[in-house]
C-alpha cells in the first residue's frame, strides 16, 4: 500500500515491517510505544516492476482498490458469509472463485499475503488473498500458479 506521498510503506510499525525503507501506516497499533514513524536503516525498495502498489487504503473491505491482473481484480464479486464453528461463528469475505476468502489491506494491515493461512482451512485455497502487516508470517503460505 502506499502512503500519502504515493510512496509504498514499509508495514504497519516499527514491530511489523518488510524491512524496507518507508513510512509506517499505523505506527501506534499493536502497542508500538517506539515513537517510529518510519524506518531509515532497511533495505531500498526494488524497481517497481515487482511489486504492485495499491492506493492508500483505511477500509479493509474497499473492494475498489484492486487491480486487474493481479488476481485481486478478477476474484470479485465479494460477498460475507457467516461459518458456525464449533467453539463460535465468524462472518468472513469470501470471492466468488471456489469460496476463497479475499480481504484487503487498510492502515492497520497494509500488504495482502496469498492462499491464506494455515489454520483457515478451506480458506486457504489458491485463490484466496488477506491483509498482512507486512512481516514474515510462519503461519502464511504461498502457492504459484501457472496459467496458459
Amino acid at each position: 500500500m502506499q502512503d500519502e506521498n504515493n510512496s509504498p510503506v514499509s508495514g504497519s510499525n516499527s514491530i511489523f515491517n518488510s524491512g524496507f525503507n518507508g513510512t509506517f501506516s499505523c505506527p501506534t497499533c499493536n502497542n508500538d510505544t517506539s515513537g517510529l514513524t518510519s524506518r531509515t536503516d532497511g533495505y531500498d525498495w526494488p524497481e517497481s516492476k515487482y511489486y504492485d502498489l495499491y492506493k492508500h487504503n483505511t477500509d479493509s473491505n474497499d473492494y475498489h482498490q484492486r487491480i486487474l491482473g493481479d488476481a485481486t481484480g478478477e476474484m470479485g464479486p465479494f460477498n460475507e458469509i457467516t461459518y458456525n464453528y464449533d467453539v463460535y461463528s465468524a462472518t468472513k469475505v469470501i470471492s466468488s472463485w471456489y469460496g476463497d476468502i479475499g480481504s484487503f489491506f487498510d492502515e492497520r494491515m497494509p500488504y495482502l499475503i496469498r492462499s491464506g493461512h494455515r489454520h483457515d482451512g478451506k480458506d486457504s485455497g489458491v485463490f484466496s488473498f488477506y491483509l498482512a502487516y507486512g512481516c514474515a508470517i510462519y503461519y502464511a503460505s504461498f502457492r504459484l500458479v501457472l496459467t496458459p
